[in-house]
């Protein structure tokens, strides 16, 4: 065998070696890369659970806090709107200038 072909025949055989280990790694990282991926799309969706339930809590406190001030606001404007009647029953126009309506 001449010296060329077996050289050549060398070189195609340590480049198709080099190939399949190049090959083989490549299928690792590959799928490394795609557990990864689910492993990240995991932590993701985790996240955003997490960041719902968080703003969820904090509209719900927001709404007891505005429905108790409003419940508040409800019991002094009761109150205020029996003492001004019984204070102004001779005046009837200081209740509309409170803005009540008052009947004729």
């Amino acid at each position: 065998m001449p010296w060329t072909t077996q050289s050549t025949r060398t070189a195609k055989k340590k480049r198709s070696e080099a190939y399949a280990v190049y090959s083989k790694k490549s299928e690792v990282l590959i799928e490394q890369f795609m557990i990864d991926r689910k492993k990240a799309k995991i932590v993701f969706l985790s996240n955003e659970i997490e960041q719902s339930k968080l703003e969820k809590g904090i509209s719900q406190n927001a709404t007891d806090t505005k429905n108790r001030a409003i419940n508040t606001l409800s019991k002094w404007m009761t109150q205020f709107l029996s003492i001004s009647r019984n204070a102004f029953k001779e005046e009837p126009q200081m209740m509309e200038a409170f803005g009540f309506i008052v009947k004729n």
